[in-house]
């Protein structure tokens, strides 16, 4: 009889902790749908500001030497990212594949200018940034004008900072939401246990000794289950890969190493801290308290 009582009592531990790890591993697997979509909308902000573009128009007539003393200066500036160089014969190729037909025949010269193309780093894409950018580029030799959309700017930077705030608060409200979860989660596995614990203290069992086995737990609770939430995120990542190539171009390898490391630090830390929480509660609880 004592057989069986035993084994019930296993089988419910068992289905207790199965069910706490699985409910675990949903968690971590939001969370990491949540860091996902923040480092994805952070590489898609930055791939956004380093396609904008400054056209250099150069004033003629412009030497290969012209060109390369520019193209040096430009790229030993801290906020160029690239350049390319468009010679006035390209710059007729490239505006005839656009319009579609020969307008130097019809003009009889060509009205374009040499000019080089600069690409900038994401963190000087800001409107108050290119200002000081374009002073600094028009005292360059050889550089007669500089165009680039102003108003495209300024429209893009208060776009990108209405969505990074959205992004933000929705992933702050789902965080919130994870860690109560979590919370819940090991409070019904501790509350279980609680008549346990009581009789470790009443043998004169340390606070210490009685939570080390529920860490020792918890460590490895949050380890299964962070790597449970990382096999999924893969599938979701593979996902991707096939139906929105551009974007999972952007999950490079330190992405998905911060990821996952992201996973398990928080996975383990959560599952330890809201563990001392539960424990340390039922340690001062009173006896008569336990019952209900």
């Amino acid at each position: 009889m004592r057989q069986k009582e035993s084994k019930r009592i296993q089988r419910r531990l068992l289905r207790s902790y199965l069910t706490s790890a699985i409910s675990m591993s949903l968690v971590l697997f939001m969370l990491g749908m949540i860091a996902l979509l923040w480092f994805t909308s952070v590489d898609i902000t930055r791939h956004i500001r380093e396609s904008f573009t400054l056209s250099m128009m150069l004033r003629e007539p412009v030497s290969d030497n012209d060109v390369r003393l520019l193209e040096t200066r430009l790229r030993e500036a801290p906020y160029v990212r690239s350049t390319r160089f468009i010679s006035r014969e390209d710059a007729v190729l490239e505006l005839q594949e656009e319009v579609g037909s020969d307008f130097v025949e019809f003009l009889g010269y060509n009205p374009l200018s040499s000019a080089i193309e600069v690409h900038l780093v994401a963190e000087y894409t800001h409107p108050d940034s290119i200002a000081s950018i374009e002073t600094k580029l028009m005292k360059l030799p050889k550089v007669e004008e500089l165009l680039y959309q102003k108003p495209l700017i300024q429209v893009l930077h208060e776009n990108i900072r209405k969505i990074s705030l959205a992004i933000f608060l929705f992933s702050a409200l789902l965080f919130s939401v994870a860690v109560s979860l979590i919370n819940s989660t090991i409070r019904i596995t501790v509350y279980s246990r609680r008549f346990m614990i009581r009789t470790m203290q009443l043998v004169g069992a340390s606070a210490h000794f009685i939570r080390k086995p529920f860490l020792i737990r918890g460590f490895w609770q949050g380890l299964v289950s962070a790597c449970v939430a990382m096999g999924l995120l893969l599938v979701v990542m593979y996902w991707l890969r096939t139906q929105m190539p551009m974007i999972a171009g952007m999950h490079d390898l330190s992405m998905k190493a911060s990821l996952f490391g992201i996973l398990l630090g928080v996975g383990v830390a959560l599952q330890w801290l809201c563990t001392i929480l539960a424990v340390n509660h039922y340690l001062r609880m009173k006896t008569d308290q336990l019952y209900y």
